[in-house]
């Protein structure tokens, strides 16, 4: 995903809207999703071993990058359209249980 941005979106302002699973490697993740972006939205992906978003939220602020957390992914999703007129790309990624749930919402197949 880092190298597809790079190539493709490398001067544009991106927002990334992120939700992981606890017992993934975190760490490895953020080092490079930092590489994409300085601004995240950290939500929860629908899954009980889901990262809490507020923990996500502290790891990515803690790099030195913003961060808001949403823990249900739909407001998330809202919160992203509502700042989307201030970014030229919007990025779901992390846990694909998120990436699936944002994908029926974007798609409308979920109210």
């Amino acid at each position: 995903l880092r190298m597809v941005i790079a190539e493709h979106f490398s001067d544009s302002k991106i927002l990334m809207i992120v939700g992981m699973l606890a017992d993934k490697k975190i760490d490895k993740l953020l080092d490079q999703f930092e590489m994409i972006t300085d601004e995240f939205i950290a939500t929860e992906p629908d899954n009980p071993r889901k990262l809490p978003a507020i923990e996500l939220c502290r790891q990515i602020t803690e790099r030195g990058k913003k961060c808001t957390a949403i823990e249900n992914p739909e407001d998330a999703c809202q919160y992203a359209n509502k700042l989307a007129s201030s970014f030229d790309v919007i990025i779901y990624a992390g846990s694909l249980y998120l990436v699936g749930k944002i994908r029926g919402l974007l798609n409308h197949e979920e109210k």
